[in-house]
C-alpha cells in the first residue's frame, strides 16, 4: 500500500482561469487586503467554499494617534537627552553660590519635567497596548 505524503494531498493540480472587469478585479483585491488569507488565491478558494473569512478592521483614528505617539515618544527622548546633557554642562560651573542655586532650580524643574513625561509616556503605552489589542 503507498502512503501518500503531506505534499501530494495538498498539491494543487488545477486551475480555474476567470476573466474580471477593471471593477471586479478592484472589489475582490480590496475585500482581500481587508482580509487575513496570506493570498489572494487563498482568498478566492475561502469565497468558492463559502469557508468564512476573517477580517482586518481597523480604527482610522486611533491609527492616527499612533502615528502622533510614536513622534511625540522619540521627541520626548531627544528633549530627556537635552536636557541631561544641560545639567551637566551646569554642574561644571559650580564656582559662586548664586549659579549654584539656580543650578539647583533648574534641576527641579527639570526633574518635575521628566515625570511629567514618564506620566504621558505611561499614558501613550496604555493607548498603545490598547490598539494592538484591537
Amino acid at each position: 500500500m503507498k502512503m501518500r505524503t503531506k505534499n501530494s494531498t495538498s498539491r494543487k493540480n488545477y486551475r480555474i482561469d476567470v476573466r474580471l472587469t477593471d471593477v471586479e478585479h478592484s472589489k475582490i483585491d480590496n475585500m482581500y487586503k481587508t482580509s487575513t488569507c496570506l493570498t489572494k488565491a487563498q482568498y478566492v478558494r475561502e469565497l468558492i467554499f463559502n469557508r468564512p473569512i476573517r477580517i482586518f478592521y481597523r480604527n482610522q483614528s486611533l491609527d492616527d494617534l499612533i502615528e502622533e505617539i510614536v513622534i511625540l515618544n522619540r521627541e520626548i527622548n531627544i528633549l530627556k537627552e537635552h536636557q541631561s546633557k544641560t545639567l551637566e554642562i551646569l554642574y561644571t560651573y559650580k564656582n559662586s553660590s548664586e549659579l549654584n542655586e539656580s543650578i539647583q532650580q533648574v534641576a527641579l524643574k527639570i526633574i518635575g519635567l521628566h515625570k511629567k513625561m514618564d506620566e504621558v509616556k505611561n499614558q501613550m503605552e496604555k493607548i498603545t497596548e490598547k490598539w494592538l489589542q484591537s
